[in-house]
């Protein structure tokens, strides 16, 4: 009964034969087999084995004689491949024990199932078999070694490191490697393995490993513990990164106590020599990123300076766009054919960093290039970006010191300037006060007197001359900033044209004149013929410049851009007068004899000239700057003498082109019908030279020389009064506070605004605030008897 249980509750299938028939089966052997009891007994064991197993014999006649050999030799134990029922094999370890039972001769077949043990095994031997290949064929230099510090794996690259062969370094005791006593290296081997034991994995960086020559090398070493107790070593030579190190070390402590140049000098040098480069550029961008100017330019051993690139086409684009460092180990001339710098140089290997400010802007680039290919590793690119980083802190920090010392300057030439200009102002107003009462009183004994007489033509030369002053002062005025003139849409483009079709025939042939447009150029909101003068004056400035003696022998060429710019907020930080925008730029580029920078700090000044005696006014280039800043604009200089001078006008852009234009009818002005006029001036002369005009043209005239003797005499005659000509500037109450007054008095009241100063912001405002409309001093006898009449009829 005892052993019937142990047969039934069997871990393994059991199976009692009589020859070769099964006549008993444990439950665990029906299991196994995926069939009923009835399907079992009576067969043999090869009738539940495929035709043939894995060495090849055929299945029932090598089960016939393991059972043969079980009755006859004894126990018998092997591999077995079966078929269960359902058809699926199973491969397992079969064991036949003889036994005597009931004076019967038996066999017992115990079956156990290994296919699970068997694949187990199988993995792990690919598994090791990987895990050896993999080591075997690793890029880093790797030693496996057991508990006792015997080293049982060695990869190629570990050889090669430590200049052995495989067959020699296997099975020698890792402690050989050590340049400490074989017990003291044994040692900290073992103290090693107990702290990966603890741990499970560890990093650190040795001391010295000594290889079979006997020279020595810093290393590096990355430890894990496997499952099967090895330890498994990575270690790397560091030689390099020490030596790189102790290298950065000497130049950071270069570049923290060097300034300036020097800095930038002394740390290309130091870049070419620690990556063996042959040549090192640290620039800073200019013309809006697509130049880079030189700050230094190391050239295998020299320092040379002045070194514009065009950033187009080049790596350097590529680093400016992604705001990144950019490689090349080879081929850098052909993949940049169209970069001259380059390709002069048979440049082979380049790395680039960008230098950016505390904004994140980019302000430079710090690029090292070679003839020859090249590997940058790990340690190299940390040099570069160590140096790039304080190169471009020293940048970052010149570049604000240069735009602090360039507002500066801005604010005291614009203080200047502006004193000048309200001095050139009022001497321009009295001037137009003078001239106003001679050419009217002109003008009206003209009619009165034979032209061909010799009074006539003493009448038209003083006229003329008056003209002419007028002319002088009406320059002052736009330096001044007090006038605008005709404001309409005006295209530069077409206006550079016509201008230089104007000037060409003065121009001499040697002097080339070159054009270069932008097509998307927007239109400028400005007075047409003002901006024509400042074209105008500028491109003669130039004729007049080229044609002065200087060193140069190149035929004169004189060049007119434009571009559409976009003004951010690092361009609008150092131009005082600048706003965030678009704006047209205007570049009148020369290669004269250029300015020294006294006198660049001196051209706009109203009667300065260095032009000899008969040759100018001195007011061409302020009349310039009046209209320029007149129309919203500023105005950036570069010259240096010698070497030429290069002017950019920056005028607001406007939206659209659309030109809505006023066409002047002539008509003849007809006599007044006793409509009372009021004439406010403080000029005596102005006041009896206007009433004479329009007396003598039919009209009556109330004369009031302030506001406040206006507006009383306005109290007295407002239903008789048709039309007031007021001045603008006058003393106790001026012409705005006295339009005011009036416009209390009678809100439908017409007012002709007449100033010296053309339509300035103060005129502007009157006119938007009612007044009828305009006349400019000095008067011109016609305009004002028109404008009298047009409005007394509206």
């Amino acid at each position: 009964m005892k052993h019937r249980l142990l047969f039934e509750h069997a871990n393994d299938g059991v199976l009692v034969l009589r020859g070769e028939s099964v006549i008993d089966c444990n439950p665990r052997a029906l299991e196994l087999f995926g069939c009923e009891r009835k399907d079992l007994l009576g067969q043999s064991l090869y009738a539940f084995s495929p035709p043939h197993q894995l060495d090849g014999s055929e299945s029932k006649f090598s089960i016939l004689a393991r059972i043969h050999a079980a009755l006859h030799e004894g126990p018998q134990r092997f591999t077995w491949k079966h078929v269960r029922r359902d058809g699926n094999l199973f491969e397992a370890e079969v064991r036949l024990n003889r036994f005597e039972l009931e004076n019967e001769t038996l066999l017992q077949a115990q079956v156990r199932d290994i296919t699970a043990e068997l694949e187990a095994q199988e993995e792990l031997a690919r598994s090791e078999e990987k895990y050896r290949q993999l080591v075997l064929e690793a890029g880093d230099p790797i030693l496996v070694m057991d508990g006792n510090g015997k080293i049982v794996e060695a990869n190629e690259k570990a050889c090669v490191l430590l200049r052995t062969t495989r067959e020699e370094i296997l099975h020698t005791s890792v402690a050989a490697l050590s340049p400490l006593p074989l017990e003291e290296a044994l040692a900290d081997y073992r103290k090693l393995y107990a702290h990966l034991i603890e741990k499970g994995q560890i990093a650190t960086a040795g001391q010295f490993l000594k290889r079979k020559d006997g020279t020595q090398f810093p290393y590096e070493m990355s430890a894990v513990l496997l499952g099967n107790g090895l330890l498994q070593s990575i270690i790397r030579d560091i030689s390099e990164k020490k030596r790189a190190e102790q290298e950065v070390d000497k130049i950071y402590a270069l570049a923290t106590t060097l300034r300036g140049r020097e800095l930038f000098e002394k740390s290309a040098a130091g870049l070419a020599e620690l990556l063996d480069m042959d040549y090192v550029i640290v620039g800073e961008t200019i013309d809006k990123g697509s130049r880079i100017r030189s700050l230094t330019f190391y050239a295998r051993g020299t320092i040379e300076r002045q070194l514009i690139v065009d950033v187009a086409g080049t790596p350097y684009e590529r680093i400016l766009t992604e705001k990144k460092t950019r490689m090349f180990g080879a081929g850098v001339t052909g993949k940049f054919k169209e970069a001259p710098h380059l390709q002069e140089r048979n440049i082979e290997s380049f790395i680039g960093a960008p230098m950016t400010d505390s904004n994140r802007e980019v302000i430079g680039v710090v690029a090292a290039m070679s003839a020859q290919p090249h590997r940058f590793l790990d340690h190299e690119q940390k040099i570069m970006s160590i140096i790039v980083q304080r190169l471009a802190s020293e940048l970052d920090m010149l570049s604000q010191r240069k735009r602090e010392e360039q507002l500066s300057q801005q604010l005291l030439q614009s203080q200047k300037m502006e004193s000048l200009g309200t001095l050139a102002g009022g001497v321009a107003h009295d001037f137009n006060n003078i001239l106003g009462a001679v050419i009217g009183y002109t003008s009206l004994v003209k009619k009165q007197i034979d032209p061909k007489s010799q009074s006539g033509r003493y009448l038209e030369a003083i006229e003329k001359s008056a003209q002419r002053a007028a002319s002088l002062s009406k320059q002052l005025l736009s330096f001044s900033h007090k006038t605008h003139g005709d404001i309409r849409p005006v295209s530069i483009n077409n206006l550079i044209e016509d201008t230089i079709h104007i000037i060409s025939s003065s121009f001499p042939k040697r002097i080339a004149v070159k054009t270069e447009f932008s097509e998307s150029l927007p239109p400028v909101l400005g007075d047409q013929n003002q901006l024509g003068q400042v074209i105008m004056n500028l491109c003669i400035n130039a004729r007049d410049a080229i044609e002065e003696p200087r060193e140069s022998t190149a035929e004169g060429l004189l060049t007119i851009t434009t571009t559409h710019f976009e003004a951010g907020a690092g361009f609008v930080d150092v131009h005082l007068s600048a706003a965030p925008g678009q704006y047209v730029c205007i570049t009148v580029r020369d290669n004269g004899a250029g300015m020294t920078q006294e006198v660049r700090q001196r051209i706009f000044e109203p009667f300065f000239t260095t032009k000899g005696k008969g040759r100018g006014t001195g007011l061409g280039l302020s009349m310039v700057y009046g209209i320029v800043r007149n129309h919203g604009g500023f105005i950036d200089v570069f010259s240096e003498s010698g070497k030429g001078t290069e002017i950019k006008i920056f005028l607001p852009g406007a939206e659209t082109m659309d030109e809505q234009l006023q066409t002047a009818v002539e008509e003849e002005l007809p006599y007044g019908n006793g409509e009372v006029v009021m004439v406010v001036d403080d000029e005596p002369m102005l006041r009896e030279l206007v009433a004479d005009v329009l007396a003598g043209q039919g009209y009556k005239v109330v004369l009031a020389a302030n506001g406040k003797e206006a507006v009383e005499l306005y109290k007295q005659e407002q239903n008789r009064i048709r039309l007031v000509i007021l001045d603008m500037i006058m003393p106790e109450m001026d012409g705005q506070a006295t339009f005011q007054a009036l416009k209390t008095l009678n809100p439908e009241i017409k007012v002709l605004i007449s100033s010296g100063f053309s339509q300035d912001s103060s005129v502007q405002v009157l006119l938007h605030s009612g007044a009828a409309g305009f006349v400019g001093k000095p008067y011109q006898t016609e305009d004002l008897l028109k404008a009298v009449s047009n409005h007394l009829k509206n």
